[in-house]
């Protein structure tokens, strides 16, 4: 009987970590807030949104997330800063960060709300785009 209950005990843990994972949960221990002000830390990022934190499996945490900077980049001086803010990241347990640079001055940033999906039923639309996005 003993032996039936710790299997139960076990088991069920095991099933809510796998649930937890394959819904793609936040991760326990990581506060998106915390996240959030990490990477507005660094000097060239002026907000984060589309901020995401989940588990690839246990251990293995992922990010995305977009930035908005200030003033143009290029390729290369973006790619400084995202290796800048995946470095950060480690220190918060996140191994694997997709980040999208935007800058402040591009339209999509400014027609951007802080919601997780991007609203386009209000934005006029020529021909398959809409601002900032080719389909």
């Amino acid at each position: 009987m003993i032996v039936a209950i710790l299997i139960l005990f076990s088991g069920y843990r095991v099933v809510r970590d796998s649930v937890h994972i394959l819904m793609e949960g936040t991760p326990e221990g990581i506060f998106l807030v915390d996240v959030e002000k990490k990477l507005l830390t660094h000097p060239q990022v002026q907000e984060v949104h589309d901020l995401h934190v989940w588990s690839i499996t246990s251990g293995l945490n992922a990010l995305s997330c977009h930035v908005v900077v200030d003033g143009e980049m290029n390729i290369h001086e973006s790619s400084i800063l995202i290796e800048n803010l995946e470095q950060s990241l480690l220190e918060l347990g996140i191994h694997h960060a997709t980040i999208q640079v935007e800058s402040a001055s591009h339209p999509q940033t400014e027609a951007h709300s802080d919601a997780l999906v991007c609203d386009i039923s209000e934005q006029q639309t020529e021909g398959n785009n809409h601002i900032g996005h080719n389909h």
